[in-house]
């Protein structure tokens, strides 16, 4: 053999060589996100970063002033919906009980009525969907105190004041006298404010089937061709077309709170249809390389559209929460869930300054996606992903000890 042959013989297994490194680099790069040892280590990072935030928030002498660190929105009303996600999310866990009570029972007088001693800006708004969501996590402390329970039917009789709409399946307007709704009066958004607590009121079948047709007018209605769910309508059912991430974040999380309440398969059965029917095409707009999601799913604009914090998490807990109950049975979910929270953890969290970013801050329903995407409404360490953080994690964990 010549040596020009030997020469070509060790350049060819040369070149072999690199393609396999290149290959196993790209392959483990786009894999590592759902291994257990990484996600192990994530998991345990957004818990002590959880007990940091929850800690030092805990020193405040008083609930009812608005100054958690997580209040990003300058909200001088603490009775507000963001904090009660952050107390629903924290009722997850065994360990944050003591935190959530201290909040309400601040929050509450004797008779069930806001307190707004130290803070005469708290209020519970009747004409605001989201109010009704503050009021959730209260079921879980009706053993605590007789207040709780009165403050549960203020809120059960402010729920007709919403106004239904018609056309969107009778579902609730989400604000009303509330300039910024006056045209999409309808948005994904409150579904968790209302149908879970609804849910938890009664078990009563009436209940339960005005419930379910609601939702299911969202599933059918709400969908668009793309397989993808519209952030919002008219009061006529006209939709915007637009797919906001944290709007059909809220719409998963209706979803998984009413499967973990309503047992009844009658319902429970096609709502986990609906749930697959969901997930599966989220998935395909899922970031190959990050696993996350942009702020605006659908359509396609890339101008300050980030791979957004709080609806990725949401998406993270959802996915690996319903895989692990049995809502949906194929891996896939459970492992795109790994990848979405790791990729917030390794994109989106911040380790050496302890810090959680590109949280997009607020929205109503827009007409066009350049509307969603305000550079500067992209904040850190704030409410709704701070909450969606806790419910991801403490999820992920759960399945990682329980050896999934």
């Amino acid at each position: 053999m010549s040596k020009r042959h030997k020469f070509l013989i060790i350049l060819f297994l040369l070149f072999l060589v690199a393609i396999t490194a290149v290959i196993c680099i790209f392959y483990y790069h786009n894999n590592v996100s759902v291994s257990y040892k990484h996600s192990l280590k994530n998991s345990r990072i957004a818990d002590e970063y959880i007990a940091k935030i929850i800690d030092y928030n805990s020193h405040f002498p008083s609930f009812d002033v608005a100054d958690f660190t997580w209040n990003v929105e300058r909200s001088q009303n603490n009775f507000k919906y963001y904090d009660a996600f952050i107390m629903i999310a924290l009722l997850k866990r065994d360990d944050y009980y003591d935190f959530v009570k201290s909040y309400y029972n601040d929050m509450l007088l004797p008779d069930g009525a806001v307190n707004n001693k130290n803070n005469p800006n708290n209020e519970a708004k009747p004409l605001e969907v989201d109010t009704i969501l503050v009021y959730y996590p209260m079921y879980n402390l009706r053993a605590e105190d007789k207040k709780y329970s009165k403050a549960i039917e203020i809120a059960y009789n402010n729920i007709p004041k919403q106004g239904k709409l018609e056309k969107c399946g009778n579902n609730y307007r989400h604000k009303v006298n509330n300039a910024k709704w006056a045209y999409w009066q309808f948005g994904l958004d409150g579904l968790y404010s209302i149908f879970p607590f609804l849910a938890k009121y009664s078990s009563d079948e009436k209940n339960y089937q005005d419930i379910y047709e609601r939702m299911n007018w969202v599933a059918d209605g709400m969908l668009m061709e793309n397989g993808l769910y519209a952030h919002g309508a008219t009061k006529d059912g006209e939709l915007n077309n637009i797919v906001w991430l944290r709007g059909v974040g809220w719409y998963v999380l209706t979803q998984m709170e009413l499967l973990d309440i309503i047992k009844d398969e009658k319902y429970a059965k096609p709502m986990k249809k609906q749930l697959a029917k969901f997930f599966d095409g989220m998935l395909k707009y899922q970031d190959y390389t990050t696993g996350m999601w942009r702020n605006v799913v659908y359509p396609n604009i890339y101008k300050c559209n980030r791979f957004e914090t709080s609806g990725t998490l949401m998406m993270s807990y959802a996915l690996v929460d319903a895989y692990t109950k049995g809502y949906v049975t194929d891996k896939k979910y459970f492992d795109a869930g790994l990848r979405a929270f790791n990729g917030v953890m390794d994109y989106n969290y911040n380790k050496k300054f302890g810090m959680l970013g590109n949280m997009y801050r607020t929205s109503n329903v827009k007409s066009t996606p350049e509307e969603y995407c305000d550079c500067e409404q992209y904040v850190n360490d704030e409410a709704k992903g701070f909450a969606a953080l806790i419910l991801a994690q403490h999820a992920i964990k759960n399945a990682l000890d329980k050896g999934w």
